[in-house]
């Protein structure tokens, strides 16, 4: 993480706001190569992208001061890092700590109610969890999780890497 996106998000802390619904829109479209070029031209109008932005998702006062800052600061396309930073500050302050699943394609809410379930059991210590999903059809089906540096690995593609090694054992 950037230093500059740690500054800003300690910043967004200390207001007391709740800042991801307010610019969770806006991070979706810097997304976009044509907005992020249009950005990048010195010649663009600070007023235009103000009001690109605010076409995008209309911004309330502390938002609209927060883009102000960031493009008078040249520094608008480091908002997705100033938010991850900003939702780890989050995260640390509250106890809440992350997991990571990842199936072999998106699932829904009652299988995700399911992993969910496992994950606390696996994880007894850490009172709070925040899970966030992704895919992988590699792992064949099933799922793994990841909380900082333990790894559970409940897919097949996991099991048949286990017997492998525990055959190659066996062979010498």
């Amino acid at each position: 993480m950037s230093q500059a996106a740690n500054i800003y998000a300690q910043a967004l802390l200390q207001t007391g706001h709740s800042w991801e619904d307010r610019v969770n829109s806006h991070l979706v479209a810097l997304g976009n190569p044509k907005l992020q070029e249009f950005i990048k031209d010195p010649f663009t109008p600070k007023d235009k992208l103000l009001d690109i932005l605010n076409t995008i998702q209309p911004l309330q006062k502390e938002t609209r001061a927060l883009f102000d800052i960031l493009l008078k600061n040249k520094k608008l396309l480091l908002l997705p890092k100033i938010m991850q930073a900003y939702q780890h500050m989050i995260q640390t302050k509250n106890a809440i700590h992350s997991v990571t699943v990842t199936t072999t394609k998106k699932v829904d809410a009652h299988i995700q109610k399911g992993i969910e379930a496992f994950a606390k059991k696996q994880f007894p210590k850490q009172q709070k969890l925040a899970f966030s999903y992704q895919t992988n059809s590699k792992l064949i089906a099933g799922f793994t999780l990841k909380q900082n540096d333990i790894f559970v690995d409940c897919s097949i593609l996991g099991q048949l890497q286990q017997l492998h090694e525990t055959l190659l054992e066996h062979d010498t």
